[in-house]
């Protein structure tokens, strides 16, 4: 019996000064994270980023205006709600 493996969505939030850590950030999760699932990355920022290799094809962009504090927490399911429910 051939077993699928499991789908899992990683949702990010980064903008502003929090964009340096996107890099790493994809790596590190497509190589230590879930590493038996299938990973799809959901990330709303202000930034374009050039994607890692690893990363290419799961990854859903979308450009969001860096607000400043609290506004990109305070308004964090409503980027969801936007952006991935559809």
């Amino acid at each position: 019996m051939v077993t699928q493996k499991k789908k899992v969505a990683i949702y990010s939030i980064s903008t502003g000064n929090f964009s340096v850590f996107v890099k790493n950030f994809f790596v590190d999760i497509q190589s230590n994270f879930l590493i038996d699932c299938e990973k799809h990355f959901f990330i709303c920022s202000d930034v374009e980023y050039k994607l890692p290799h690893c990363v290419k094809d799961r990854v859903s962009f979308f450009r969001v205006k860096d607000l400043p504090f609290p506004g990109i927490t305070l308004n964090r399911f409503g980027f969801f709600n936007e952006h991935i429910a559809n």
